[in-house]
């Protein structure tokens, strides 16, 4: 939304949104976006309200066994759908799950008669829950993470198995306990030719670079707060947040929402998270640990995003209320902490707003408090001249992490 007139009125919109006592009902959230109505033109909202006539039938929250989790990425079922009436489209709304790579791999073992362990029990409760909502189920994470795979074989038979448990009944799953073809006109096979002859065309092509970017987005913000942790070891949360936005502001003229999220959550929770644990500064495979996390967090910024602005590849609805079907138990408790209060999709400027429910007002308190110079109108348009676009932001970031990985060795070594 950079140069636009959403841009310059971003701040004030998120922080009336995020200073509401949420959920609040749902004519306070029509008052607040009539207060920003000329900005949040070609906008579409998903707002938690109190009103149970705005309940939706969602698939909501579910745990699977001890290892799987369905996460909707709303904090609650009571959803208000909100737009401006010019351009307006249909109120309808969509509940698109996204798998993690673990379930794609599942999948590929479970159709090859191969035991999958302590995950046995959770897979298959979690394949009856979704056989009748198979539709909206896809594996985008594993896609985009093998996108380039020099492995072809092996990624179209894990694209392929998935395929056969969408092509599974509900009451054949039941009856026999595996993936059969139930009277589609294309075969598993042919789903999965197809597939990959997608993840080579130039549509997806975009999509992965693009998720190379969250990635890469992601990594320098792990990098950077685990350096923050490590130097600054008696640093209040306030003076290590204030380093992480400071960086960002001088080194990166942005401040990416959903990773400055994450940021707070690992200054305030740090190893006491499960999924921050493998950071510790005698962690033979920390820059490994690192990577990983940042392909999770990156999958979950994406997806969200993706869900929202690539509606033409996907074929959804103008309101799709993303869900995440994740057998990470540490990964699915820090995505707690990151559900939502609310959405904006801005289909027209390509970029999603997100508001969380539990962590946005201490963030935004930070913001308005210790790290308030950064989101000055001052600020911001010093960020708006120096921000970089395409091939120029790619090479940024790539640089940019790189020396933050040396950085981080560089420390190690030198404290060991």
């Amino acid at each position: 939304m950079s140069g636009s007139a959403f841009s310059h009125e971003r701040q004030e919109i998120l922080e009336d949104f995020v200073n509401l006592e949420t959920p609040c009902d749902a004519e306070t959230i029509s008052e607040a976006w009539s207060r920003h109505y000329s900005a949040l033109s070609g906008s579409r909202g998903i707002f938690v309200v109190t009103d149970s006539i705005q309940e939706k039938k969602l698939p909501g929250n579910h745990d699977f066994g001890e290892s799987g989790f369905l996460r909707c990425w709303m904090s609650s079922s009571r959803l208000l759908l909100i737009q401006n009436r010019e351009g307006a489209s249909e109120f309808r709304y969509s509940s698109p799950i996204f798998c993690d790579t673990n379930f794609a791999s599942f999948c590929k073992a479970f159709q090859a008669g191969r035991s999958l362990g302590a995950h046995q029990a959770g897979f298959e409760a979690a394949v009856k829950f979704l056989l009748p909502l198979s539709k909206g189920v896809n594996i985008f994470p594993y896609l985009i993470e093998n996108a380039e795979n020099s492995n072809r074989e092996k990624v179209h038979a894990t694209i392929q198995a998935f395929a056969a448990f969408k092509l599974t009944l509900s009451e054949s799953f039941s009856e026999m306990n595996r993936f059969t073809h139930d009277g589609s006109p294309y075969s598993a096979e042919q789903i999965a030719d197809g597939c990959l002859k997608a993840m080579a065309g130039p549509d997806f092509k975009v999509l992965h670079t693009w998720m190379k970017r969250y990635y890469l987005w992601a990594r320098i913000v792990l990098l950077k707060s685990t350096l923050v942790v490590f130097q600054r070891k008696e640093v209040t949360l306030e003076r290590r947040y204030y380093a992480l936005i400071k960086f960002l502001h001088e080194e990166m003229a942005r401040l990416p929402q959903f990773e400055t999220f994450v940021g707070y959550r690992f200054f305030t929770l740090s190893t006491r998270e499960p999924f921050f644990q493998g950071v510790q500064q005698n962690a033979r495979a920390l820059d490994r640990t690192l990577s990983a996390m940042a392909w999770d967090l990156a999958s979950l910024a994406r997806t969200v995003r993706n869900a929202s602005h690539s509606l033409g590849y996907w074929s959804l609805p103008a309101f799709p209320i993303p869900h995440f079907l994740i057998f990470d138990e540490p990964f699915v408790r820090l995505t707690d902490g990151l559900r939502l209060n609310g959405l904006i999709y801005d289909q027209v400027r390509q970029r999603t707003e997100q508001i969380p429910s539990v962590i946005a007002l201490s963030v935004s308190k930070l913001l308005n408090s210790s790290c308030k110079e950064f989101i000055e109108p001052k600020a911001r348009d010093d960020r708006s001249r120096r921000t970089l676009r395409d091939e120029q932001l790619e090479e940024n970031l790539i640089a940019v992490e790189a020396e933050l990985a040396r950085e981080l060795d560089s420390h190690k070594q030198s404290a060991s």
